[in-house]
């Protein structure tokens, strides 16, 4: 008996914009009512390393979407302001670890805190069922976006190793 492999519905062009655009507008409007004048990549970058701990700058460019000039320049900025410490890599002594100091780590729990406050100020007017329903949707986005990390970070791989054979 042969099984019928049953196709994935897959969301319409307009959901997937509209999907992309609401989660940018979210973070833009978030950075921009709590974020202290701090860009909203700036936050990115503080937050990523306050979850994964110390990374390559080329990595934190790669995730972001920079160049690394671009990255390495915030990084600066924020060793600059004592949020960031950059370290030498113990698997590659030419290259540098950025990591959180004590006080970037702080400022990150501050903002998330401000962010929560304002996401829930935003959502007065929502009733519990609808609450319920974004906590479950986040999960799932949690889910896209990290195998949209994975792809990105596959393709990335898969770039470079071809540039390299290439050259």
């Amino acid at each position: 008996m042969e099984h019928e492999v049953l196709e994935q519905p897959s969301l319409s062009d307009d959901t997937a914009a509209r999907v992309s655009r609401t989660a940018g507008s979210i973070s833009k409007y978030l950075g921009r009512l709590v974020g202290q004048g701090r860009s909203v990549s700036a936050w990115r970058v503080l937050g990523l390393l306050a979850d994964q701990g110390p990374l390559r700058i080329g990595d934190l460019a790669v995730g972001e979407r920079i160049a690394q000039p671009t990255m390495t320049s915030m990084v600066q900025r924020l060793e600059g302001e004592g949020l960031i410490e950059k370290t030498s890599d113990p698997a590659d002594h030419r290259a540098a670890l950025a990591q959180l100091t004590k006080q970037g780590l702080d400022q990150v729990h501050a903002y998330r805190r401000r962010a929560a406050n304002a996401l829930n100020q935003a959502m007065e007017h929502l009733d519990d069922e609808q609450r319920n329903l974004l906590a479950d949707a986040v999960g799932i986005l949690e889910r896209v976006a990290d195998q949209l990390q994975e792809n990105a970070l596959n393709a990335n791989h898969h770039a470079s190793t071809k540039k390299s054979t290439t050259e």
